[in-house]
């Protein structure tokens, strides 16, 4: 019951009214914030960092496998847009992985928090695979065709 009671009795009416001006003003700063940031993010359809973050690693990813998948179809006239693409791909891990510290610490109310690890090991993974795929494809640069069509006309390749 003690809580309960107002203590207004212990500040005279002038601090009364000084600490409810004091607290209203703190409550029209954060709405007038609130709203700064709400327009802002609608005026510039602004994304989430998760979002971002994903949308670099997925680009990342599809460009590895489109790069592969031109590798193994076309072989070495594939290569000529190696290092660009390794260069794009490292670029979307910059990318993501300059947002995760951002990505972390975004409001996520309704949403499962963000799984800073697991996006880290998988930019990680990401990187390594494009590691392995330039190293690969640089085995083939400047070696003749025959050594790609040995490759390719085996039975296992073919199965690939």
């Amino acid at each position: 019951k003690v809580l309960i009671v107002p203590c207004t009795g212990h500040f005279s009416e002038q601090e009364q009214l000084a600490r409810e001006n004091v607290a209203y003003h703190s409550f029209y700063m954060l709405a007038l914030a609130l709203s700064i940031i709400f327009t802002v993010d609608t005026l510039f359809f602004r994304t989430p960092a998760s979002a971002m973050v994903r949308n670099n690693v997925l680009r990342a990813i599809d460009t590895i496998v489109k790069q592969f998948s031109d590798f193994l179809s076309e072989g070495e006239s594939a290569l000529q847009n190696r290092e660009e693409s390794s260069k794009s791909v490292l670029m979307h891990l910059g990318t993501a992985t300059n947002l995760v510290a951002e990505a972390e610490q975004e409001p996520r109310w309704h949403r499962a928090p963000f799984n800073v690890t697991l996006v880290r090991l998988l930019i990680e993974k990401v990187t390594e695979l494009n590691a392995h795929v330039q190293v690969l494809q640089s085995g083939f640069e400047g070696t003749c065709e025959d050594l790609f069509a040995l490759v390719f006309e085996k039975q296992s390749f073919k199965q690939v």
